[in-house]
């Protein structure tokens, strides 16, 4: 059976190509090459726009964290320079009232030792 098959096709060739079909083939190869180059340039083109928009965001979300953490951080140094202060301010009405009293550390501390 084999033998059959080959003798038949030795001969005569089964497949058959369209009329034209290599004159218009270097033609629609250049069309789908030219297509494929177009949208590579497309897609470099949006990369970049796309790489761009991250720095932009990336540079914006530090300057938000920088600004609320730095904010932050000072407000909260505000607030211990204000207890300092507030302490100083404390201690020195302390001593202006003992002073004013006339009563030394000895007389202040046997008051608060009685106290407990």
């Amino acid at each position: 059976m084999k033998e059959e098959l080959k003798d038949k096709l030795r001969n005569n060739n089964p497949f058959k190509v369209p009329e034209g079909y290599f004159d218009e083939l270097p033609s629609k190869v250049m069309m789908m090459i030219d297509a494929q180059v177009k949208a590579k340039k497309r897609t470099i083109i949006l990369r970049r726009w796309f790489s761009a928009a991250a720095v932009l965001v990336a540079i914006l979300g530090i300057g938000v964290f920088a600004a609320l953490y730095l904010n932050n951080s000072s407000s909260e140094m505000d607030n211990e320079i204000a207890e300092s202060q507030t302490a100083q301010e404390e201690n020195q009405y302390v001593e202006e009232m003992v002073n004013y009293a006339m009563m030394d550390r000895s007389f202040i501390d046997y008051y608060l030792t009685e106290a407990e």
